[in-house]
């Protein structure tokens, strides 16, 4: 590389980007083709690894006109993709029918499908919400995009036009799923665990002993489950660890294996025991 070109990580992530980003919404209808090739292969020879577009961009409804550029610039290869981070956005309506805009489950899947056909490339590397969809729930576009992650189709979720609270939101969802995913988890293994301990009925020290080495989804599946409710002994444990268990605090990450337990989620989950 001969340029000095100083990358940064993008957001949080290990992946690396130029801290200018090539815009290309002008590709097409102001920028023709070539121009819009060269402005490209001028980029890449000053050190701009970043490169964001739409499937809406071209302004030709359902054609996706920008991407197709961007597309047959891949095409000629000599490592034009591999070097680009590309960036593309889906919300914005590429049909008449209702279905073929916004951010339900159905048009991330395809919407996602069609950007990957006209940009000629297997993978996006950040695929982003271009505005807000206030009517379809966050559950279902995570769950839509966790599954573009595991097909490899993208890399990195982000949004474009969120407003802060909007960000927000959608970070306190992601988090809460993950939360649900690891008590999912530990709850099984602490049921297992629970019904060893119960069948060896092991003294109040040392079950006081596992529970402190366990962390708190594990402990109050563990103390609920070994707890019978005609043992007073039991009963006086489970009370005790309770309050301590189900304080408030924010999500922590736990020293085993890193996963995020939300504290929102475990105290749901308390709750409708309650």
């Amino acid at each position: 590389m001969d340029h000095d070109m100083k990358y940064v990580h993008l957001g949080r992530s290990g992946l690396r980007v130029s801290p200018l980003c090539l815009g290309t919404m002008n590709f097409g209808p102001q920028t023709s083709e070539d121009d819009s090739h060269a402005i490209m292969d001028r980029a890449h020879e000053v050190g701009i690894n970043f490169f964001d577009t739409a499937n809406v961009y071209g302004w030709r409804k359902g054609e996706g006109w920008t991407e197709q550029i961007l597309g047959r610039w891949f095409a000629q290869g000599e490592g034009r993709r591999e070097r680009t981070v590309l960036a593309t956005k889906l919300y914005g309506s590429m049909s008449d029918w209702p279905n073929d805009t916004f951010l339900s489950a159905r048009n991330i899947r395809l919407a996602c499908d069609a950007s990957l056909k006209r940009l000629q490339t297997d993978y996006i590397d950040l695929y982003q919400m271009h505005h807000v969809d206030r009517d379809t729930p966050w559950d279902e576009i995570w769950q839509a995009m966790e599954t573009l992650v595991a097909q490899g189709k993208i890399l990195y979720v982000g949004s474009s036009n969120f407003a802060g609270w909007h960000i927000a939101k959608a970070q306190e969802q992601a988090r809460a799923r993950l939360a649900h995913e690891a008590l999912d988890d530990t709850l099984i293994a602490g049921l297992i665990a629970a019904n060893q301990l119960q069948r060896e009925r092991l003294s109040q020290h040392d079950m006081r002993r596992a529970i402190h080495d366990a962390h708190a989804a594990f402990a109050d599946a563990l103390l609920n489950a070994i707890a019978p409710v005609d043992d007073r002994a039991y009963q006086r444990v489970l009370r005790r660890n309770r309050a301590e268990l189900l304080r408030p605090r924010s999500i922590r990450r736990t020293k085993r294996d890193g996963v995020l337990v939300a504290t929102a989620a475990l105290g749901a989950l308390t709750h409708k025991r309650s």
